[in-house]
């Protein structure tokens, strides 16, 4: 879970003034409007902070340095402070143009696809990425959300 998923589900689940207001600045909200949201909701709500490998765990920002439980919003406290004691960390959250292999064992995997850059995955077991395109090269035409859930022909 990402904060972005995060934000979505507790904005859901309260149902308060503020919590409409919160749904409004909500990109994913926006674009998949309420019955999807809701429609995707249980599923969300079951999503790990962490998913842990041998040797390393993938999280969406880092962990909180003082504490060491995953936080989704950390950046460079964690980076500063991560002393290897969960082997690898893998983490997105903070987009740049290319993988970063930081000295401390944090691989920060976040290509910015949803800004026209590349999607990346990577292999915590072989070090190997793998890349995509976005949509938005010469020619092509950039996927609204819904469109993309509701399987508009590429």
């Amino acid at each position: 879970m990402g904060n972005h998923e995060f934000k979505l589900v507790r904005a859901l689940r309260l149902g308060t003034w503020k919590a409409q207001r919160d749904l409004a600045g909500c990109d994913t909200y926006r674009h998949l409007g309420e019955g999807l949201c809701r429609q995707w909701l249980e599923r969300l709500e079951q999503l790990p902070l962490a998913y842990w490998g041998r040797g390393w765990v993938a999280t969406h920002a880092g962990f909180d340095p003082h504490t060491w439980e995953p936080d989704l919003s950390v950046r460079e406290p964690f980076w500063d402070h991560y002393d290897g004691r969960f082997g690898e960390v893998i983490v997105g959250h903070t987009p740049s143009t290319r993988v970063h292999r930081r000295p401390n064992n944090i691989i920060t995997i976040d290509t910015g696809a949803c800004y026209g850059g590349t999607l990346t995955a990577y292999c915590p077991e072989t070090g190997a990425q793998r890349q995509v395109h976005g949509r938005r090269g010469p020619g092509s035409r950039w996927l609204e959300p819904r469109e993309a859930l509701l399987g508009s022909p590429c």
